[in-house]
């Protein structure tokens, strides 16, 4: 067996959280000039730092406040860093104090507060305190090319801000790290992606933000930034330090209340960058159920990986055969399937509980090939633990004419105290699932089986089952690719050529037919 090392569990988590806080519901182009990686990074070396200055707030000007977007995230950004430690100070514009307050009343009492008044000059030299080793900007407006602040349209906020760009260009030079968190590309430290942002929208005016951080971290809205960033510091503190999901519904609430106002639609409702209220939920609860996974002491939800010969790696995902596991088996399959990680793979075969994956053992890359597997292995399950409903099944819907003339019809619908006309309408209604191919080439087991219908195998299994009969063997229904011995209970024929077509995963259909 393989240990997956925190490390590699870090990785994968960071990997899937990003994934998920990319997402771009606002049609933002986030897929064109988004960057990948620097999160990880990011949070490891603030999990180092000593005293983090984080600074949020952005003036809308039809409303006269700030956003919904950016005090949460810093909220709860910085309430996880002082659970772990850290000395946090949050800078903000002073007309944003209500606000802020009002949504600090859910955060750490020790989180520190600088509101700075918009028209004040911060002094590079003087601003830092000598302990500070870090200053984070999350969804803070940054200087375009012309020396001003815009937002999205395109409209001078200059006079709603104070100025950090030229701090935030000297802390590398003084040992102070810099994080940029954006949504947009007009954000403070995004200058890494402004060529990107500028390609993408072609403007003909000043717009994204030109100064540069030495972590850029990009999501479809800037808060989502900060609770994956808690979750992952959870991760890194070996304990969940993320509020509880409820505690950010009522901090957002409570600064709405104070005069927050929604980027998109500037009305003061509790909503984040125009988008349903549940995108806000749902993003948090995945990033909380990722700190309380990376963070549990058993791993009992880790797939075990272990060698078949010197080709083949089996990834099993327990013992028990149930429906949950077989999508997540047959999501495990379709993500390897069609991943770029494809050179040197041979075969992909899944079971009801396993992924066995056939490789080249003189691939040229096959260290690379293996990590690539199971980095994906790894995101999918985090996936599947961190999401609310199992993966949906993406196969093909396959109809499967059968004729019910099984010489076992009887024997089925004895044992099941049925009639022989409900055990065909029992089992013609069902609907089943490819969960895996094997005994014999192009053999499908069936998941989907009404429980009324199950049947023991046959004490003697017969020496000769003709091709494309249809079976019941216990919980499971399949269909004899080619003739062969066999001990389940047949209860019906169909096209055996129907089946060389059929892939794990594939849906399927039951269509009663008279002859054949």
């Amino acid at each position: 067996m393989t240990a997956i090392s925190e490390s590699d569990l870090l990785a994968a988590g960071a990997a899937w959280a990003e994934t998920v806080i990319q997402q771009d519901p606002g049609n933002r182009g986030l897929e064109q000039w988004a960057v990948q990686g620097p999160m990880r990074q990011a949070v490891e070396s603030l999990i180092k730092g000593d005293h983090i200055y984080l600074a949020t707030g952005f003036f809308i000007l039809r409303a006269g406040q700030i956003e919904t977007d950016g005090p949460p995230g810093a909220i709860v950004l910085a309430d996880a860093l002082v659970k772990c430690g850290k000395k946090v100070t949050l800078i903000y514009d002073d007309h944003s104090d209500a606000i802020m307050q009002a949504g600090l009343a859910y955060g750490n009492s020790r989180i520190q507060t600088r509101p700075l008044p918009v028209r004040e000059t911060v002094d590079p030299e003087h601003f830092l305190e000598e302990d500070v080793t870090h200053l984070v900007a999350l969804e803070r407006p940054g200087k375009a090319s012309d020396g001003k602040y815009y937002n999205f349209r395109g409209q001078d906020i200059s006079d709603y801000h104070f100025s950090l760009d030229e701090l935030f260009r000297r802390c590398p030079g003084d040992g102070v790290q810099t994080i940029g968190i954006g949504d947009g590309g007009n954000e403070l430290g995004m200058g890494v992606i402004a060529h990107r942002v500028r390609d993408f929208h072609q403007l003909d005016r000043p717009f994204d933000s030109v100064v540069e951080a030495d972590y850029c971290v990009c999501a479809g809205v800037s808060n989502w930034a900060g609770y994956a960033m808690a979750a992952l510091l959870s991760a890194l503190y070996g304990q969940n330090v993320m509020l509880p999901p409820h505690t950010l519904w009522s901090l957002l609430q409570n600064i709405v209340s104070s005069g927050a106002v929604d980027g998109v639609s500037a009305k003061a409702e509790c909503t984040v960058d125009g988008l349903e209220a549940s995108w806000e939920k749902d993003q948090y609860s995945r990033m909380y159920n990722l700190a309380a996974l990376l963070t549990k002491e058993d791993r009992d939800w880790l797939p075990v990986s272990y060698p078949i010969g010197d080709s083949c790696l089996c990834w099993s995902l327990g013992d028990s055969i149930s429906e949950q596991t077989v999508k997540r088996v047959l999501a495990l399959y379709a993500a390897v399937k069609d991943s770029p990680v494809q050179e040197g793979i041979r075969d992909l075969v899944p079971s009801y509980k396993s992924l066995a994956v056939h490789f080249d053992p003189a691939a040229p890359a096959l260290d690379a090939l293996l990590e690539g597997i199971q980095n994906i292995v790894l995101e999918k399950m985090i996936s599947f633990c961190c999401e609310e409903n199992d993966p949906e099944l993406e196969g093909k819907n396959v109809v499967l004419p059968v004729l019910y003339d099984g010489e076992d019809l009887p024997r089925v619908a004895e044992l099941n105290n049925l009639t022989v006309d409900e055990v065909i309408r029992i089992h013609r209604e069902g609907r089943y699932t490819v969960a895996m191919v094997g005994f014999k080439p192009h053999f499908p087991y069936l998941l989907g089986l009404d429980p009324r219908l199950e049947t023991g195998r046959l004490e003697s299994p017969r020496t000769r089952i003709p091709a494309g009969a249809v079976a019941i063997g216990g919980a499971q229904t399949g269909v004899y690719p080619e003739e062969s011995p066999g001990g389940w209970n047949l209860i019906g024929m169909t096209d055996p050529e129907l089946l060389k077509k059929i892939l794990p995963g594939d849906l399927i259909t039951i269509e009663e037919v008279k002859s054949l």
